[in-house]
């Protein structure tokens, strides 16, 4: 009867350890950072919504699937953006490999005199 007490015992403590390791442990985060993604004439900023511990990789791609620029960011990056001076006006995807994926079009520039 001791016995099978203390192996139940045993058994419990071991299961509470490793769900507690399994809550602990890095890849338990079931939500990837979301990184809000801001679009100006010349540039694309990113405003990640905490500090990443691990890199970030971006593609910009054009509408027929070409990957026109690949960047990776980290959390020690001083700059969070994307220079888009040089595209020319049409509709492009950022696409993070977390999954997530901006849209946003690129307009011809007007110029005034």
């Amino acid at each position: 009867m001791r016995t099978t007490t203390a192996r139940i015992c045993f058994l419990s403590f071991l299961l509470s350890a490793s769900m507690a390791a399994a809550q602990n442990s890095p890849a338990a985060s079931s939500t990837p950072l979301y990184i809000e993604v801001i679009v100006a004439t010349d540039k694309i900023w990113l405003l990640p919504e905490e500090v990443p511990l691990s890199e970030i990789h971006t593609q910009l791609i054009d509408v027929e699937g070409k990957v026109l620029l690949a960047k990776t960011f980290s959390g020690s990056a001083e700059n969070w953006w994307i220079d888009i001076s040089s595209l020319t006006p049409g509709s492009y995807c950022l696409q993070f490999a977390s999954g997530q994926r901006e849209y946003f079009e690129k307009r011809p520039r007007k110029r005034f005199l």
